[in-house]
C-alpha cells in the first residue's frame, strides 16, 4: 500500500517497544497508544506470521517475518492511517527481520525501519549482512529495535562478536550514524536502541517511558531538550569511552552534578577506614583518653570526609545525611556514648559542628577569599549573579535546572 508522500511538518512520536508477541498484548497496546498520542511504533518480537490477522482502528500495521514462517522473531511497524507514507520492501534473513516505510521529514525522504536480529549461533550475521542491511536504507535512515548488539561505544556492559561486527558496519559506511541507547542509568546490557543519520536541521531528542505489561518501552524524538545525542569521540584512532561518572582532584563528578555518587564512594571509603580504627576508637585503655581520640577522629577521618565540601555541600540533604550520619556513628564510637545520649548533644559537648552547619561555614570562606583574587576567573566566583547576567540571579537560575523531558518528538 502506499499513500501519498506528503512532507510533515508538524511533530511526530516514535516508540521504540520489545513485545515478545505483540497479539496477545492488543487490547493494552491499544489503549497505550490512544493515551499516550504515539504516531508510529517500532516493534521488536513481535511473533507474527502470514496468517496473522492484527488490526487496530485508526492504524496500519506492517511486520516482516521471520523466513521460517513459525511464531517467532520477527518485527512490526505500527503508523497511524492520516501520516503520509509508503511502504519499501522487506529486509528478510534469518539474522534479521526489518520493516521498513519511509517518510517525508521536513521535506527530506526518510526511511524509518523497525529491526530485529535473533540471538543463538544458528542466526550468526556478519559485517555484510548489516552493511547491506543499512545500505537498503538509503542515505537519512531511522532505524530502531533490538540488535542483540552489545558494544561500550553505546554503553552496554561488555562488547561482544554482534556488536563489533555492528560497529565495523557503521564505520565502513559513509553515514556518521547517532546511537539512541534505551537507559542511560541502568546495569542491564543495553540491547534495544536507535541508529539514525538524521540531518542536523530536524530536532530531536529521546526518553524514556515506564513499563508496559512487563515489557520495556521506550519513546524516541521529543521537544528541544538541549541535550545532545551520544557521539564518538576518536584520539589518534583510540575511541575514548564516555562514562556517568569521573574522578578529578578527588572528587567524584557525574553526569548531573548532584555529587551524590561523589558521597556514595566516599562513605563506603569511609566506613572501611572507620572498621579498621573502630577497636582503637572504642578502646578504654589509660593512654587512649577522649582527647587523643578526637584527635585521631579530627586528623584522619574528618578531613577525608569533608575534602570538597565546598562542592558536595550544595547536594540535597538526604546526600548530606549519609556524611552526618557517619559523624554521628564515629561521635558514638569514641565517647562510648549509651543509645539514650542524643547526637545533638555529642556534638555539642565535644564541640563539634554537624555537618550542615560545616558545609555552610565552609562556603561561606571559599566565598570570602575569592572575592580578591588576583585570578579573574576565580573572582568571578564570588559573584552573587550569573557571568556577564547581572540582572538574573544564580540561585533562581539554578533551581529552574534543565527543562523536563517529554514525550519524544520530531519537529521542523
Amino acid at each position: 500500500m502506499i499513500n501519498s508522500h506528503e512532507t510533515i511538518l508538524l511533530p511526530i512520536s516514535t516508540l521504540l517497544w520489545n513485545a515478545n508477541g505483540l497479539m496477545q498484548q492488543k487490547n493494552e497496546l491499544k489503549a497505550f497508544l490512544a493515551v499516550n498520542n504515539i504516531d508510529i511504533l517500532l516493534i521488536s518480537e513481535s511473533h507474527l506470521t502470514t496468517h496473522s490477522n492484527f488490526h487496530i482502528p485508526g492504524l496500519l500495521t506492517y511486520h516482516c517475518d521471520h523466513p521460517d514462517g513459525t511464531v517467532h522473531a520477527g518485527s512490526s511497524l505500527i503508523i497511524k492511517t492520516n501520516i503520509s507514507h509508503a511502504v519499501l520492501p522487506q529486509f528478510q534473513t534469518t539474522s534479521l527481520q526489518a520493516t521498513n516505510i519511509t517518510i517525508s521529514l521536513n521535506y527530506v525522504p526518510t526511511t524509518i525501519s523497525s529491526v530485529y536480529c535473533p540471538p543463538g549461533h544458528a542466526n550468526k550475521i556478519s559485517d555484510n549482512d548489516f552493511t547491506q542491511y543499512f545500505k537498503s536504507l538509503g542515505n537519512k535512515f531511522l532505524s530502531g529495535g533490538d540488535f542483540n548488539s552489545k558494544h561500550h561505544i553505546w554503553r552496554s556492559r561488555v562488547t561482544n562478536t554482534r556488536g563489533l561486527s555492528l560497529y565495523r558496519s557503521l564505520l565502513s559506511n559513509n553515514s556518521d550514524p547517532t546511537y539512541w541507547p534505551s537507559h542511560f542509568n541502568r546495569v542491564p546490557d543495553i540491547l534495544d536502541f536507535f541508529i539514525h543519520t538524521l540531518p542536523n536541521h530536524i530536532n530531536y531528542n529521546t526518553t524514556n517511558l515506564a513499563d508496559f505489561s512487563e515489557k520495556r518501552l521506550e519513546t524516541i524524538l521529543p521537544r528541544s531538550y538541549h541535550s545532545p545525542p551520544m557521539t564518538t569521540i576518536f584520539l589518534n584512532n583510540v575511541t575514548i569511552p564516555t562514562t556517568q561518572e569521573t574522578r578529578y582532584l578527588g572528587v567524584h563528578l557525574d553526569s548531573k552534578l548532584t555529587l551524590a555518587y561523589h558521597i556514595k564512594t566516599k562513605r563506603k571509603s569511609l566506613n572501611l577506614k572507620l572498621n579498621k580504627m573502630k577497636h582503637l576508637l572504642k578502646s578504654n585503655l589509660p593512654l587512649n583518653s577522649l582527647n587523643t581520640k578526637l584527635v585521631i577522629y579530627k586528623q584522619i577521618l574528618h578531613p577525608s570526609m569533608t575534602y570538597g565540601i565546598q562542592l558536595w555541600g550544595t547536594s540535597k540533604q538526604s546526600n548530606i545525611q549519609k556524611f552526618q550520619s557517619f559523624q554521628s556513628i564515629c561521635l558514638c564510637h569514641l565517647t562510648n556514648a549509651p543509645w539514650y545520649v542524643s547526637n545533638l548533644t555529642l556534638h555539642s559537648d565535644l564541640k563539634i559542628p554537624n555537618i550542615y552547619t560545616l558545609a555552610s561555614h565552609c562556603y561561606k570562606l571559599f566565598h570570602k577569599n575569592t572575592v580578591n583574587h588576583p585570578n579573574p576567573l576565580i573572582s568571578d566566583l564570588s559573584s552573587l549573579t550569573l557571568p556577564d547576567n547581572p540582572t538574573t540571579s544564580s540561585k533562581t537560575k539554578l533551581a529552574q535546572g534543565p527543562p523536563r523531558p517529554i514525550i519524544i518528538k520530531i519537529y521542523q
